[in-house]
């Protein structure tokens, strides 16, 4: 099954992917594959979540229903224009990656936006 083109209207986004498996970036990025969700890993090392290589460059936004943020707010500024290009319905602020100037901008393009645990969400299916 090819993850990464699946259709779905949840393609998400996940910013701050390490190739370590034991990350919790990394973590939901399985989870979200396992429940059927297409996933675009972003992070600044190289790697890959199973056979999905994180991508390390802000080139070729991909649209996606939901943006996750795993990177505290000094650390997402290379990537926001990406993050905006992909017309994300809502971003995700996991704990740690709170970020007032990204949640007025996503405010502004009516981008629902969460604080919330990615992993908490799925495991209760409020994803």
């Amino acid at each position: 099954m090819d993850f990464f083109n699946m259709k779905t209207d949840k393609k998400t986004i996940v910013l701050g992917v390490s190739p370590d498996p034991k990350k919790r970036a990394h973590r939901v990025c399985k989870k979200l594959m396992e429940k059927g969700h297409p996933i675009v890993p972003l992070g600044i090392k190289e790697g890959k979540v199973n056979d999905i290589p994180i991508i390390t460059n802000t080139n070729n936004p991909e649209e996606a229903h939901t943006v996750v943020i795993f990177l505290r707010a000094s650390r997402q500024t290379a990537w926001l224009s990406y993050i905006l290009a992909s017309n994300p319905r809502r971003i995700i602020f996991n704990p740690g990656s709170e970020n007032p100037e990204l949640v007025k901008v996503a405010r502004e393009r009516e981008i629902e936006v969460l604080y919330e645990c990615t992993l908490l969400m799925l495991s209760s299916n409020r994803y």
